[in-house]
């Protein structure tokens, strides 16, 4: 729905592996069985099943810190983040929750996505 400017780019991709993180790691307090844990291998017999793509957890950790509202991050761009990677929300859901024109969804997506750009590319000066 949203095109991203080229600039953003690696932080799409960024973005895109911290939602299948963020999505698909286990709760802190599960019951943690085998049957839980089995998937079946995807296969050729199913056309629409396809195998995940690896996931880098330590740059979505590194992310999930960056856009943390508690590390500084706005809590609505960081909001609008998670609606759009991780839960997958349709962008009127979003905007209704977020108080956002439906007008103004592409406009705030890519403030967003330059803010978590911005954190994610700056440089750390080193503490003394």
């Amino acid at each position: 729905m949203i095109d991203i400017p080229a600039e953003l780019a690696s932080t799409d991709d960024r973005l895109v592996n911290w939602g299948e993180w963020a999505r698909y790691r286990r709760p802190l307090r599960s019951a943690r069985s085998a049957e839980g844990r089995y998937r079946r291998p995807a296969g050729d017999d199913d056309p629409r099943r396809t195998p995940a793509q690896a996931v880098n957890p330590i740059d979505a950790s590194r992310v999930d810190a960056t856009i943390a509202p508690a590390n500084g991050f706005p809590k609505r761009f960081a909001a609008l983040l998670v609606a759009y990677y991780v839960v997958r929300a349709d962008y009127r859901v979003t905007c209704r929750r977020n108080g956002i024109r439906w007008q103004d969804y592409r406009s705030e997506m890519l403030r967003a996505m330059y803010a978590a750009h911005n954190c994610l590319t700056r440089q750390r000066l080193p503490v003394q």
